[in-house]
């Protein structure tokens, strides 16, 4: 495959580039200004082996930079590895407390014949819980249980994520964390109803999870109310 890229006025250069780079290039060409990135890395490269002076300082400098703002390595590195998992994430949120040293989260519908799953992926900082919750998760939940209330091929999605080396459970949704986790899932007035229901008492909300070391995935949540649960 090859790729044209304007680098003047009146010239142009052709690159070849292997066929699974031009297939990722072409999915996001409408994001990629490809003259201005061939331009600004050629450039640069140009000036350090020409060897000018402000290439020198350049380098010099973003090197000094990167040493007093070490987080931003750590947070190129968390994105490009969620990115390559997930794909582009809708939600980015710098950090400068905890690694990565920044939040990602993402929304991901997935439709499987009549139905719609919306997953909801986020990144071990995205949770808003400053504590790992993943060893409460029951992870001997009755998926019966979920499937009667959760139309479509519940168990499709959580076998997938069981072979693909996921841990898959159930966990309540307390009152501090019931914003965080169903936003972009629900409503801002159904947010508040469910956090008033939690708040007084009402019921309990549920969330079935897929998670591993790096991130977690709401798949489907419920709320139980007078000891039953019952699709929201």
């Amino acid at each position: 495959m090859h790729v044209s890229c304007v680098v003047m006025t009146m010239a142009k250069v052709t690159l070849s580039v292997p066929d699974d780079l031009y297939e990722r290039i072409d999915a996001l060409k409408d994001q990629l200004n490809l003259s201005e990135i061939f331009r600004v890395c050629v450039s640069q490269e140009i000036e350090r082996i020409a060897g000018k002076p402000n290439a020198e300082i350049t380098i010099k400098l973003k090197n000094y930079l990167q040493e007093k703002s070490p987080f931003e390595t750590t947070r190129k590195e968390e994105i490009e590895r969620f990115t390559r998992k997930w794909g582009q994430p809708d939600i980015i949120t710098p950090n400068e407390t905890k690694q990565p040293y920044v939040a990602l989260m993402k929304i991901q519908p997935i439709t499987i014949g009549n139905t719609t799953f919306v997953l909801k992926i986020i990144n071990n900082l995205m949770f808003p819980r400053d504590y790992d919750f993943r060893p409460f998760v029951r992870t001997d939940f009755n998926l019966e249980e979920w499937s009667r209330e959760i139309t479509g091929k519940l168990s499709d999605v959580v076998d997938f994520f069981k072979s693909a080396g996921f841990s898959v459970g159930e966990n309540t949704i307390g009152l501090a964390e019931a914003p965080a986790i169903l936003e972009k899932i629900v409503t801002d007035d159904e947010i508040k109803a469910i956090t008033n229901g939690i708040n007084q008492g009402n019921y309990y909300v549920w969330g079935l999870f897929a998670y591993d070391k790096d991130d977690i995935i709401l798949i489907a949540y419920l709320f139980q109310e007078r000891g039953a649960k019952k699709k929201h």
